[in-house]
């Protein structure tokens, strides 16, 4: 990785980690919704 990243790169980079971020938010979530409950 010599040359530089681009935008679109950067983007997608952070799209993802952003989108498993709020995924694993989500999952904590509810499994303390469902802990809860029972």
């Amino acid at each position: 990785m010599d040359r530089p990243m681009t935008f679109k790169e950067i983007a997608k980079i952070t799209a993802g980690a952003v989108v498993s971020l709020v995924i694993v938010g989500w999952l904590m979530v509810l499994a303390i919704a469902f802990l809860t409950v029972l």
